[in-house]
């Protein structure tokens, strides 16, 4: 056996003495309070020199970590202090070393692996007993208890001199922070039609701290099976991986660190006259075109500010003709964005867009989240969203407004927060987008659920010789496009701006600017209602979010002119009206324009007039209709649809009557 004591307070002091001594400083210096010192130790670029060792802590891991913590509490520091208690947290493994859940089986057991997950559940923070003693009420005699897996085993049940039952001495229990959770596979690592699998895992003392739901983690630590079952005599084994130490693969706002340097880096950006144009070329840079889109992405993961019920984060929406790059792009900003859950509309399910009730092993349920509550203060991707049921796509209506999700089920009442915005890419029903049509018809969403959005974009796959031209030598380049602000700096920016930037306040001008635009559109009502209350809010919030991008707490008129600029370009490609050629909102949400609305009025009033109590002749209502300048086709198909949506009916051969 390589490992002893010894070898591991050689390498210690070897490699970690600077980072013993901070630790120490940390704890008070030459007035060391006796709580845990926990090291880090790099197994790439320090243990791995150390092959021997390295190759023992994987196949004996719970020897090599008990000598790796006798080790460290013998080391010698500057302070000349006494480790009380010492931790030992083995990180950084080399790539090839990682396993997926899926790789994690009985071959694993009592071996020391890293996999790669993503956190699917998370159990109640608790406490857990790592040390006991039972005692004889009579002789006061003291008798360790075993702790084993999940259960305290005493060597002995009674006193061997008094035979009196031994009692727990509740002053000798050595508590620990406890929790459980669920590591599910990553998405990306999973074959076509491979469902995920899981793995329970149990977290201790520091490690229960800083985890949600929805993160994408490396577990470091000891497989185990369950002895107990051995003990019961049953052949299946439950295996769970007692973690050693915990790294957080994607990176959130809760786990980025920003040094002096990157926040000048950062407020150098921010001041930058061209800083909107920069984040355009930033976000998804090996996407062609689609600035308008990419702005409001940007504008979407720097958000606006929350007031009181008012929610700060934008919802986007893209639909578009196959092949344009609309998975690429939401893929493109899962990699920069802080904190971003992936999900398709075609495998997605209601309870797996918000929450869903899971019974555990020991019968007790338990509330699994779903994509919007996983991406709670980041976004949600959402690929495919027409593939999705109605019903299911029902469930979001509350989330996407209100930010949080109500559950009631298996006897849980809840209100689970999913403060995320969402972004959801789409195809038209038929195939490809017909402008003739409204977009509501096409993509087969509910209107309810457009309103939702604060920005929608349609974007068509329309020939045009420069264009292809332009697009064909960007994707036949062979290297990447550098974008202008790091990944890395972008998260960072970001993270930044949203911690530091909480408030922005709207200036008597901003405000004046916002109003002149909305009362100006809706003057303009009988033309088509171009603008409703919700777009004024998301106007707001894009403000805000412009002025955030410049780590200001002032929203600035120029602000505003962006958020409206932005505004029309997005009701432009859905919202307009075919037939008067003006932005028709009503039109894009229900696929009624203007001059239908004046029709269907018209077409009820000559019904009303004709109706002597039993109905109108449909022969005389078409007739009048000709003579108020309504085609008789035309108001042969307004009618069909006033009866398909229950506004009139026939109540005999031939005769039509409004519903009272």
């Amino acid at each position: 056996m390589v490992s002893a004591p010894e070898v591991w307070l050689d390498f210690f002091e070897k490699y970690y003495s600077n980072e013993i001594n901070r630790k120490i400083a940390e704890k008070g210096g030459f007035r060391y309070d006796g709580s845990p010192i926990i090291v880090n130790v790099s197994v790439r670029d320090t243990l791995i020199l150390n092959y021997d060792l390295y190759r023992e802590l994987m196949t004996n891991p719970d020897h090599v970590i008990s000598h790796a913590v006798q080790g460290l509490k013998m080391t010698h520091n500057i302070y000349g202090v006494t480790l009380k208690e010492a931790r030992v947290r083995f990180v950084n493994f080399p790539e090839h070393n990682r396993k997926l859940v899926k790789q994690i089986g009985a071959s694993s057991v009592l071996t020391f692996v890293s996999v790669m997950g993503i956190v699917r559940r998370l159990g109640d923070s608790s406490s857990f007993v790592k040390y006991a003693e039972f005692v004889c009420p009579e002789c006061g005699l003291s008798v360790p208890v075993a702790v084993r897996d999940d259960e305290l085993k005493p060597l002995v049940d009674k006193c061997p001199d008094h035979k009196k039952k031994l009692i727990p001495n509740t002053k000798a229990v050595v508590r620990v922070p406890y929790r459980k959770i669920t590591l599910q596979d990553l998405p990306e690592h999973l074959e076509a039609n491979e469902l995920p699998t899981f793995l329970e895992v149990w977290l201790f003392e520091d490690l229960v701290e800083n985890i949600r739901a929805g993160d994408k983690v490396i577990v470091n630590g000891v497989v185990r099976s369950m002895l107990k079952q051995i003990e019961k005599k049953e052949a299946v084994e439950r295996i769970y991986l007692e973690a050693n130490s915990l790294e957080f693969i994607e990176k959130d706002f809760r786990t980025i660190k920003i040094t002096r340097e990157d926040e000048e880096k950062i407020k150098a950006i921010a001041s930058n006259q061209n800083v909107y144009e920069r984040l355009v070329q930033s976000i998804a840079p090996n996407v062609y075109g689609y600035d308008d889109i990419k702005l409001a992405i940007a504008l979407q993961l720097f958000g606006g500010c929350k007031e009181e019920d008012r929610r700060g984060d934008i919802h986007i929406l893209v639909i578009g003709d196959p092949g344009v790059s609309k998975s690429k792009l939401i893929r493109e900003v899962a990699k920069i964005a802080p904190r971003a859950v992936l999900s398709t509309g075609y495998s997605t399910t209601g309870a797996g867009l918000t929450v869903s009730a899971i019974k555990d092993d020991e019968g007790k349920w338990n509330l699994e989240a779903g994509v919007l509550v996983l991406a709670d203060k980041g976004i949600a991707l959402i690929d495919e969203i027409e593939k999705m049921g109605k019903e299911d796509r029902e469930h979001m209506l509350e989330a996407l407004e209100q930010q949080t999700i109500t559950v009631s089920k298996a006897g849980i009442h809840a209100v689970l927060n999913s403060r995320c915005a969402v972004l959801a890419v789409g195809n038209p029903k038929y195939g490809k987008f017909d402008r003739s049509s409204p977009l509501a018809e096409q993509i087969g969403l509910e209107s309810n659920l457009l309103s939702r959005f604060d920005l929608i974009f349609v974007v068509l796959d329309e020939p045009s010789e420069d264009r292809d031209r332009e697009i064909t030598r960007f994707l036949l380049k062979n290297t990447k496009k550098e974008p202008p602000i790091h990944p890395d700096l972008l998260r960072k920016y970001i993270a930044y701006a949203r911690d530091n930037i909480k408030r922005v306040e709207l200036s008597d001008e901003v405000v004046k600017e916002i109003e002149n635009f909305y009362i100006s559109l809706r003057k303009r009502a009988r033309e088509g209602v171009t603008i409703t209350a919700r777009q004024l809010e998301a106007i707001r919030r894009m403000t805000q979010a412009f002025a955030k991008i410049r780590l200001s707490n002032v929203a600035l008129v120029e602000d505003a002119k962006r958020a409206i600029k932005l505004m029309e370009a997005s009701l432009s490609t859905w919202a307009v009206d075919p037939e008067t050629g003006a932005i028709d909102l009503i039109y894009g949400l229900m696929g009624i324009g203007a001059g239908t609305r004046d029709r269907i009025a018209t077409l009820k009033l000559i019904i009303n007039s004709l109706d002597s109590g039993n109905g109108a002749r449909l022969e005389e209502v078409l007739a009048k209709a000709e003579e108020n300048g309504i085609s008789r086709v035309k108001a042969e198909q307004i009618i069909a649809k006033l009866r398909e949506v229950g506004d009139i009916f026939f109540p005999r051969f031939g005769f039509v009557k409004v519903v009272k």
